[in-house]
């Protein structure tokens, strides 16, 4: 799967008025930013999110999910490699079906549990991937910061989706 292919498997995520974005993981995994779903009854597919671990320190939600039809990505429980090139992917702006793409390449260590990356996400990508060339999830888009003009990551491999693998 190239990361082309893995748009398919990015989800637009209705909770209230916004639109935030998930990522459907092998294992029957749905996972998203704990910001993104925390007030309010969520849904995706019009189904109400599962949150079988939800962290707000990590800005992390997962659960089990079954979607029959949508292909689920593989993911990656080791570290983001300096230099490489990785691309963020969601629902941007609001916008249900509509997916951006930003390249991301890693600029610092890991700080407060977060992965610091250059280029923005754009509003409702939240939740969506980080995803390698190869199509592979190694993290989930947190926030940005626009003067900065950064984007914060969590790393899979610093949540308990890697930790109990």
């Amino acid at each position: 799967m190239t990361f082309l292919a893995a748009i398919s498997s990015v989800l637009a995520v209705a909770c209230g008025p916004d639109t935030s974005s998930a990522t459907y993981l092998d294992g029957s995994l749905l996972v998203t930013a704990a910001h993104a779903v925390s007030d309010g009854v969520c849904r995706v597919d019009g189904r109400l999110i599962p949150k079988t671990y939800s962290s707000r320190l990590d800005d992390v939600v997962y659960g089990e999910m079954s979607l029959p039809g949508v292909k689920a990505m593989p993911y990656s429980c080791e570290p983001m490699t300096p230099g490489e090139v990785y691309v963020m992917i969601g629902h941007a702006r609001s916008v249900e079906g509509e997916v951006s793409d930003r390249y991301a390449n890693i600029r610092s260590p890991a700080l407060a549990h977060m992965r610091i990356v250059t280029g923005l996400a754009d509003p409702g990508m939240s939740g969506g991937p980080v995803v390698s060339k190869d199509g592979v999830v190694f993290g989930v888009v947190s926030a940005r910061n626009v003067q900065m003009g950064v984007t914060f990551v969590k790393e899979l491999r610093d949540t308990p989706i890697c930790k109990a693998a």
